[in-house]
């Protein structure tokens, strides 16, 4: 099994590469029938770090606001970004 560290993953992601996404919701336990029902997609595209501050910033703050909720504490996001900021790498994903 190859195995990948976090750095050797960024870079390999910064040569442009292709990636796939699968992303999985809606999940429910049939246990009458043993078995899951669930939605989901696969996505195909190229990974692009996003270099642009203000851009990783917001895409960032996009992603606390999805899983933390709208009403997030925009300080301690703040207090955070700021820390990790340097050591944060971001992609997107430009679907084909």
């Amino acid at each position: 099994m190859n195995t990948f560290s976090k750095k050797n993953v960024v870079k390999y992601l910064q040569k442009n590469v292709k990636v796939s996404l699968n992303i999985v919701d809606a999940v429910k336990l049939d246990k009458d029938n043993f078995t899951l029902h669930y939605k989901s997609i696969i996505i195909h595209g190229k990974p692009k770090e996003i270099i642009d501050e203000v851009t990783k910033r917001k895409s960032m703050a996009l992603v606390c606001e999805k899983y933390i909720g709208e009403d997030y504490p925009i300080e301690h996001f703040q207090r955070t970004y700021k820390n990790t900021s340097e050591v944060l790498t971001v992609f997107e994903i430009s679907l084909e």
